[in-house]
């Protein structure tokens, strides 16, 4: 006979195999039912519409197909479960080879209908950029005036054309005190003009007349580096709504229309970064380069000697909006001698470029104008 310390130690071991047993009965009730295995003859299809995703274990990201017409027979109870539950909505089903399979929906190559361009870009495509509403684009334009008459008739048309845009670059002015006629007249706006420079006696300022609503940072020009043009760029450095920019004018020599090209392509890998000027506003961000460059017909062939392309110290490239068949001048040539530029960052914001209309007599230059969206910084 077993005595009373054999039946206790008994007793025990089978207090502790009974509550062992309960926590994997219990353990087993919160995992749910076991895996279930799609019947082969339940699978078989003639197309995609015949097939739909099953889910074969509660909580295993484990999913399966079978033929639509069997999905009733796969429905799972897992009434209880508390584990990781896995999202069935990034899973479909395809008819391959007559057998209906599954996998990860984006990535497939097709849009399926719960994807979208949100959710799985690789297979809807990139969604198409919202068109910006007016109040979220401004137009930018560039007027070459081989000196400003100043009669007012002349100085209305001027402002007539200018209040056409938000931001207007006119170069050619020959006396500051002409500019300045121009700018009294024109409400709502603010301007800008440089130094007088030139090598020769033909000396040139630039001025930008621009809306109250854009804000002029700071303004620069690259006189110190006058043996290199005629007559040097201005820099200007805008912020607009969330959009800020470096707008850079020039006038090039249409005797030496290559060289101060190429002098200019290398100084825009090397522009000294002046204190006073965040290192926002320069080559490496959104910048814009507008002028007369002379740069077609007679003095200069693109196509033969391309500048202006890429930037190799900043990694960006440069992109031509007008194109050299365009006509900018009003006279018997047919010259895109006027000329828009903007890296790879402003090339996000640009929507189109344009040609502006005006009557003989004010200029033989049209001015030129190119649009950008200010709601993307």
């Amino acid at each position: 006979m077993l005595d009373k310390k054999t039946l206790g130690i008994g007793g025990m071991i089978l207090a502790v195999i009974i509550v062992v047993t309960i926590l994997i009965v219990s353990i087993f009730l919160q995992m749910g039912p076991w895996k279930v295995d799609a019947d082969p003859k339940h699978q078989m299809c003639q197309s995609d519409e015949d097939c739909v995703p099953i889910e074969t274990e509660c909580g295993g990201c484990e999913p399966s197909a079978v033929n639509k017409q069997y999905r009733s027979l796969y429905d799972l109870d897992c009434t209880g479960y508390t584990g990781v539950e896995c999202n069935y909505e990034i899973f479909a089903s395809y008819c391959n080879q007559g057998i209906c399979t599954f996998g990860t929906s984006c990535g497939n190559g097709m849009c399926d209908s719960n994807e979208n361009c949100s959710n799985c870009p690789y297979d809807c495509g990139e969604c198409p950029i919202e068109p910006p509403d007016e109040e979220s684009i401004i137009k930018i334009a560039s007027w070459y005036l081989e000196g400003l008459n100043t009669s007012n008739e002349t100085l209305m048309q001027y402002a007539g054309v200018v209040e056409n845009f938000d931001i207007m670059v006119i170069q050619g002015i020959e006396m500051k005190s002409d500019f300045d006629e121009l700018c009294d007249m024109m409400e709502g706006y603010e301007c800008e003009v440089s130094r007088r420079m030139g090598r020769t006696d033909q000396k040139e300022r630039y001025g930008v007349v621009y809306k109250n609503a854009t804000k002029l940072r700071w303004s620069n020009d690259l006189q110190k580096q006058q043996e290199l043009w005629e007559w040097p760029p201005f820099m200007m450095g805008f912020r607009v709504g969330g959009w800020n920019f470096t707008l850079l004018t020039i006038h090039i020599n249409p005797e030496d229309t290559l060289q101060e090209l190429q002098n200019l392509e290398d100084q825009l890998n090397y522009i000294p970064v002046n204190p006073s000027i965040t290192y926002e506003f320069l080559v490496p961000y959104d910048f814009i380069i507008m002028g007369n460059l002379n740069a077609d017909c007679d003095y200069y062939n693109r196509s033969e000697n391309p500048t202006l392309v890429r930037s190799p110290s900043y990694n960006v490239r440069w992109t031509w909006a007008i194109p050299d068949d365009a006509d900018t001048t009003l006279d018997y040539s047919d010259c895109a001698y006027d000329r828009i530029i903007y890296n790879t960052p402003a090339g996000n914001n640009f929507l189109e470029w344009g040609v502006y209309n005006i009557t003989a007599g004010l200029s033989d230059h049209y001015p030129i104008w190119a649009s950008f969206r200010i709601d993307m910084s």
